[in-house]
């Protein structure tokens, strides 16, 4: 059964960051730039992980492209019978 999978890339896991802002707001973790276990920048390349199992892969960095890559992925999958990964590009810092 061919797949999509959507991964959005950020570099930071606000989710944890916000919490702890609300817990501690005079915190230590609230003062530094680079919050503790908030940090995924160092995150491994899924779509040469996706790629080297014979996956479609694509990265997306301009909105305005989505469409076509999202026709491009659907193609694949009922041309090909291939997994997809997309990989969509989002701000760096989101809430």
């Amino acid at each position: 059964m061919a797949t999509t999978l959507r991964r959005a890339s950020r570099k930071r896991w606000n989710a944890v960051r916000n919490a702890t802002k609300a817990i501690y707001p005079d915190g230590v973790a609230v003062k530094m730039d680079l919050m503790p276990m908030t940090d995924l920048s160092t995150s491994p390349d899924y779509t040469m992980i996706a790629a080297a199992s014979r996956a479609y892969v694509e990265k997306v960095e301009d909105g305005q492209e989505l469409p076509a890559v999202l026709q491009r992925a659907i193609d694949v999958i009922r041309t090909e019978k291939r997994q997809v990964l997309l990989e969509v590009m989002t701000d760096t810092v989101m809430t």
